[in-house]
């Protein structure tokens, strides 16, 4: 979906692979996986924030309660989308957050 609606991407497999492509690459944006074994997208998001950088971070998760959403808030994520994303939020959220 993301490359066919225009955008470069990389993969993750999970939040210490984010963590160290975030430290050798510039991006944009970041679509964090909340559910990713080693380190999770919370603990990933928790650490990128403790460490100063203020990159856009969506949350993608297929868990969609007030509790999932105040926490990913509370960890300092900018936005969240739910699984199965839908084309039109994806790209209207990229829009808003690449410049």
């Amino acid at each position: 979906t993301i490359k066919k609606i225009g955008y470069r991407m990389d993969v993750a497999s999970n939040g210490i692979e984010t963590l160290e492509m975030l430290k050798a690459h510039d991006y944009d944006v970041v679509l964090m996986d909340c559910m990713m074994p080693v380190m999770d997208g919370l603990e990933a998001t928790q650490a990128i924030r403790d460490a100063g950088d203020d990159i856009a971070i969506i949350a993608l998760t297929a868990n969609d309660s007030a509790e999932d959403r105040v926490n990913c808030q509370q960890v300092g994520m900018n936005e969240f989308l739910t699984k199965p994303v839908q084309r039109d939020k994806l790209q209207d959220v990229l829009q808003r957050f690449i410049s």
